[in-house]
């Protein structure tokens, strides 16, 4: 069973929508379908756990394998009530791959953009609300840019997803500050007087907003493929250990010294690594900070426009965001839990590659079955 809540805008309430995925005995497939939706007034854990359980009321709970869902504080309460529910009505326990990989994901990036303190969201923000629902402006913007490419709506939801966003901001930079150029000529009384002005004004004069923003789009970028993949009704718990394994280790060659990486070769042990001890991190010359932001960087130092010191605050910030992205993933990350690696002994590229591996951790998902009572029965043969 999976579930997610949200504000239904026509009844004013809190709506669970439960989803339920189950194997297909006529086709021989597992299958994903819509059951049901509960609307709440309170979104307490007890309040989830009490219609969670009456909207299953006509299932045998029993076979229940796993609950997937978000990770607000408020769902964790509601898991760890669930499970000490069934512990108490000896039921078996449940498979835990942490909450959804994509929402742990969008909040992590969230997090690390915020720490930088870029101020990105309200860049991006105001931007979009400055043109928006705004004909004149528009016009003006038409006829002295020549232009009709407009920025994009910021998402704050889909962080990862507002990666266009940005690449959009980069491509009519230009564009917006002729605009501004424009507005500041303009009698006080004339110009744009709104928030999302100031911010905009304030990005205009910083000399590192295009590294900035570039930094934004190619860590989201790099994300991208992870969403795409995995938004989808198949399978893809066997593949999803080595799928962020791979992506976490992606991001922390970009600041962490190669001989530290070389020691590890699980996902736990990435999320072992101390990312504020200096000894581990590379010197700031060495920071990868993605090709666009190099690029922008390498523009302005040929024409004496950035100091050094500029260079080193703006990748200092980089891997403040960066390591903020990356213990926000710790924390929740499906690494932590060994469920995860063991089902990677169910992917056929490691059965081919790695089948000694793929057996003994097989075996382990077995036994970790058999803990929480849903298989009678572990052989080795």
């Amino acid at each position: 069973m999976s579930f997610d809540e949200s504000m239904n805008k026509v009844t004013q309430n809190e709506q669970m929508d439960i989803v339920i995925t189950f194997w297909n005995k006529l086709d021989n497939e597992i299958n994903t379908r819509y059951f049901t939706s509960v609307f709440l007034g309170h979104t307490r854990a007890n309040d989830l756990l009490e219609a969670f359980q009456k909207a299953l009321s006509d299932f045998d709970m029993y076979n229940l394998i796993q609950v997937s869902m978000d990770g607000p504080s408020v769902n964790w309460k509601f898991y760890d009530d669930l499970i000490s529910n069934r512990t108490e009505t000896e039921m078996p326990g449940l498979l835990n791959i942490g909450s959804c990989g994509l929402h742990v994901l969008h909040g992590a990036f969230k997090s690390g953009a915020n720490k930088s303190e870029w101020n990105i969201k309200n860049i991006l923000k105001g931007l979009y609300e400055l043109f928006h629902d705004s004909p004149a402006r528009r016009a003006d913007y038409l006829k002295i840019c020549g232009s009709d490419k407009y920025p994009k709506m910021f998402c704050q939801t889909r962080w990862i997803e507002d990666a266009e966003v940005a690449e959009r901001a980069i491509e009519i930079w230009d564009n917006i500050c002729a605009m501004h150029k424009f507005w500041e000529n303009l009698p006080k009384s004339k110009r744009p007087a709104s928030k999302s002005y100031l911010n905009v004004h304030d990005a205009i004069t910083d000399k590192m907003i295009l590294p900035k923003l570039h930094f934004f789009a190619t860590v989201a970028n790099l994300m991208k493929p992870f969403l795409t993949l995995y938004q989808t009704e198949n399978p893809m718990v066997p593949f999803l250990y080595d799928d962020i394994h791979s992506l976490i280790r992606e991001i922390m060659s970009w600041f962490i010294k190669p001989c530290i990486l070389q020691k590890t070769k699980l996902g736990s042990d990435l999320c072992k690594i101390d990312l504020n001890d200096q000894e581990n991190l590379l010197k700031h010359t060495k920071i990868n900070v993605g090709c666009g932001a190099t690029k922008s960087i390498n523009n302005m130092s040929k024409i004496d426009d950035i100091s050094s010191s500029d260079i080193n605050n703006f990748k200092k910030d980089c891997v403040l965001f960066l390591t903020t992205f990356l213990q926000k993933m710790f924390e929740r990350s499906p690494l932590k839990y060994s469920v995860t690696r063991y089902a990677s002994s169910l992917s056929p590229l490691n059965m081919i590659t790695k089948p000694d591996l793929c057996g003994s951790r097989f075996i382990h998902l077995c036994y970790h079955l058999n803990e929480l009572k849903n298989v009678i029965k572990v052989s080795r043969s």
